[in-house]
């Protein structure tokens, strides 16, 4: 794979490959053009159950004598609107790979024409079959092959083992949490808990080297304009606690970060105040963060609410009902495309707050499911 953003990536960087004969792998692979729509998913869906890469669409391979002579060169696709063209590549993902693959994609000018950049994530869902053909590829060195009934089987459990580790781990913090033994005590307020947890975190062994972390680079307190710092056994911890409210940032080691805001309001004792916009924009800067210190996609997010039994949301003068529980812990969600909307991508979980206190929806979203930040 190439070890930078997709958005970081230029022209040069894939000159770079060619010039230095870095030939097609298990994490890499180059194309003319499309081509074959099933043979195309087939790639795709090959890389997403291995170890995740990049195709390079505009690239040909030299021949001597009609004979392929493994080096390449640069040939650029020509007399196309790129976003059709990239249209065109998610299309072909979506409709022929199950379950779905989420992919990233990029186009750069080049001479008269475009090199295009697919980006395909190790999935934490897989294995990934072709719809049309009922098989499922991985890769190796050598490209891709059919997955063999053991490879399957492996691919089958460890998706499943990973699914159930995260949700371990966010069990455990919550607990965590609730009994005072986290990053900062919360001393019983109600509160909202946010954990951003990049897929690698639990299925590569990424560590980060929280010691040499720019102070800039620290994410940031819920809803609050100054803070404290501190390192500790699990990384790095950014916090403001007095004894009206409590707001930490956790960064761990493995680049998952975890966040708690106190909601309760003093005057008001069973009202939650709504804090949606803040937590969006504080989730923004969280991944913004990760990418600057190259965590890959997919993240998963997850949002739970904890010692609410009884609270109400308020929200513009009115509240809601009753919360007939002290701990609310969310379906986490997937980012998988740095170009997803944030809001978009959080509506089924705020959706799940508002619900749990026996409201329709989040009144922060219309009826189109576009957000208003109410």
């Amino acid at each position: 794979m190439i070890n930078k953003p997709l958005d970081s990536i230029t022209i040069d960087d894939i000159q770079d490959l060619i010039e230095d004969n870095i030939i097609e792998k298990k994490t890499l692979d180059y194309k003319l053009i499309i081509g074959d729509k099933k043979e195309f998913a087939i790639d795709v869906s090959s890389f997403a159950n291995a170890s995740g890469g990049n195709i390079i669409i505009g690239v040909a391979e030299e021949k001597l004598d009609k004979k392929k002579t493994g080096k390449y060169f640069l040939s650029p696709i020509k007399d196309i609107i790129p976003d059709q063209m990239i249209q065109t590549i998610e299309g072909i993902v979506r409709d022929r790979i199950e379950p779905r693959v989420f992919i990233d994609c990029k186009h750069l000018k080049y001479e008269d024409g475009h090199i295009f950049i697919i980006r395909i994530p190790k999935s934490w869902n897989s294995p990934h079959m072709i719809k049309d053909a009922s098989r499922f590829y991985t890769r190796n060195s050598n490209g891709k092959e059919i997955f063999d009934y053991i490879g399957l089987r492996s691919a089958f459990l460890a998706s499943e083992s990973l699914r159930k580790e995260i949700k371990n781990f966010r069990a455990d913090r919550v607990g965590q949490i609730i009994a005072d033994e986290g990053s900062i005590p919360i001393k019983n307020h109600p509160g909202i808990v946010v954990h951003v947890m990049p897929v690698s975190a639990f299925s590569t062994g990424f560590l980060i080297d929280i010691a040499n972390i720019d102070p800039q680079n620290r994410p940031i307190p819920i809803g609050v304009s100054s803070w404290d710092r501190r390192y500790n056994f699990d990384g790095v911890v950014t916090f403001v606690s007095n004894e009206n409210s409590v707001s930490y940032a956790q960064l761990f080691r493995n680049g998952v970060i975890e966040a708690f805001e106190s909601i309760d309001s003093r005057q008001y004792p069973k009202l939650i105040h709504d804090v949606s916009v803040n937590i969006i924009k504080e989730i923004k800067g969280y991944l913004s963060l990760l990418y600057k210190l190259e965590v890959e996609l997919p993240i998963l997010i997850g949002i739970s609410l904890v010692n609410v039994r009884g609270k109400r949301f308020k929200n513009d003068g009115w509240s809601t009902g009753e919360i007939d529980r002290n701990i609310i812990v969310t379906p986490e969600v997937i980012l998988e495309n740095q170009h997803k909307s944030i809001e978009e991508v959080l509506k089924p979980v705020f959706d799940t707050l508002w619900q749990a206190s026996g409201y329709t929806r989040s009144p922060n979203y219309d009826h189109n499911g576009s957000f208003i930040g109410r």
